[in-house]
């Protein structure tokens, strides 16, 4: 154990002492903390956005109770709207629904870069509609300055990793010392262990302080406890793939330079050459351009219900609302000609989600290969486990579709249920559609 701490001791000479290295890490960190800095401007970004809008939302909650106290319609400038039918009080009393960002965003961005996290749904929304779908790709916010903290821990690390050790062993061997060293210590190989011990302890160490010292400044963090303390040992993890794979390389003892080729070689396939592969061959599978597919035909079939007539719509309608069927005014073409939009959003809803339905079995089936790729694909796993932990990830957003669907299918029973019932749009009825009721 003396020994141990011994040479740790004496690494620790020899790392600042040497100025480049000194330097690296110092860069290294300056740009960890530009990453967190990001992630967590992003996220403070995001939640007051989400207070306007909160605020924005009670507002015309207020107003819209005004008109009801005045006995008004609507917006004066909007003669259309009446919101004592059910179809319009529906729309004024539909609230934002918010992706609340994650108290760990400032460890991964992920895609909460290029997606919407908010969403006014009424019975007029779709899921995929085109606020909630991504207009950047992380790439391109490289290019304008946006740097979150996991590609800088997943990427630029193993960087400094390589800088930090390239000239243990090697620096020996290049001066013809190495049967000095072989004489002197007990083990070769427990000697240049415990050289790398002191690099893992000061990465880990380092790199947990910061993310320690974020999360301490983060609201909510009590409700991502679990998934932060995850964390901490996913970075510990990843920290020790790389010592790992450096120390085999290593432990051959063929130079510094030579040492420095095959462990840029390394990173080079594990973190370039493997993830760009797998990605060709994912992106040739699975093209980026079949939702556009799927949307155009989408789209294609929507235009044909607004061209059909209103007792046609209501045999499509009676086939997924079969209840609506035994209302007194079903068959009525005048009350159906009333009705008419309220129709073509419930039959357009369902257009919507048969083809959210078949975009998301191919995203399915796109993530689940991917996922048996980890085995060759390390990087990636670690990058989607990070995303995942930091709620940043393409199920999150998923899951945040599902819940704007699940609105908009509400709004639009309530709307056909109250609307065949002929019911009036009384304030009551109003602040029930508002609270979800």
């Amino acid at each position: 154990m003396m020994k141990l701490l011994q040479s740790i001791h004496l690494e620790w000479i020899h790392f600042y002492r040497n100025k480049y290295k000194v330097l690296a890490y110092i860069i290294f960190l300056l740009v960890a903390v530009y990453g967190l800095q990001n992630g967590h401007r992003l996220r403070q970004q995001q939640l007051d956005e989400i207070s306007k809008i909160e605020i924005s939302d009670q507002d015309l909650f207020e107003t819209t109770v005004g008109w009801y106290n005045e006995f008004k319609k609507g917006p004066e400038e909007k003669l259309w709207v009446d919101i004592t039918q059910p179809y319009w009080a529906s729309i004024y009393a539909s609230p934002t629904l918010f992706k609340t960002p994650s108290p760990l965003l400032f460890l991964n961005s992920g895609q909460s870069e290029h997606y919407g996290f908010y969403k006014k749904a009424d019975s007029r929304s779709s899921a995929l509609d085109s606020d909630l779908v991504g207009a950047i790709t992380n790439a391109e916010r490289l290019t304008i300055g946006t740097l979150d903290f996991s590609f800088v821990f997943l990427y630029i690390m193993p960087l400094l990793m390589v800088i930090l050790l390239f000239n243990l062993g090697g620096l020996e061997s290049d001066d013809h010392f190495y049967p000095l060293i072989q004489i002197q210590a007990t083990s070769p190989t427990l000697w240049l262990a415990s050289r790398y011990a002191f690099y893992g302890l000061l990465l880990i160490a380092s790199v947990w302080i910061m993310t320690i010292f974020y999360a301490l400044t983060t609201k909510d963090l009590c409700g991502a406890i679990t998934s932060f303390l995850t964390v901490l040992f996913l970075l510990i993890g990843y920290t020790f793939f790389w010592l790992i794979l450096f120390f085999v390389i290593q432990r051959k003892k063929k130079g510094s330079a030579v040492q420095a080729i095959k462990m840029i070689s390394i990173w080079l396939l594990f973190c370039l050459v493997i993830p760009g592969l797998y990605q060709q061959r994912i992106s040739q599978k699975y093209p980026a351009h079949y939702m556009t597919e799927f949307l155009d035909a989408n789209r294609h079939e929507k235009y044909k219900l607004y061209s059909a007539s209103s007792d046609s719509l209501a045999e499509q309608l009676y086939i997924l609302y079969p209840e609506l069927a035994d209302y007194p005014y079903a068959k009525n073409t005048d009350f159906l000609n009333r009705q008419r939009h309220t129709m073509i959003d419930a039959l357009a809803n369902n257009l919507n989600k048969e083809a959210i339905s078949a975009i998301e079995k191919i995203h399915e089936e796109k993530n689940q290969t991917i996922e048996k790729s980890y085995v060759f694909n390390p990087i990636l796993f670690f990058q989607n486990k990070l995303s995942h932990l930091t709620a940043s990830d393409y199920y999150a957003y998923n899951d945040y579709q599902k819940a704007i669907q699940q609105q908009i299918d509400k709004k639009i029973q309530q709307i056909l249920n109250d609307g065949w019932a002929i019911k009036i749009a009384d304030k009551a009825l109003f602040k029930e559609y508002y609270q979800g009721d």
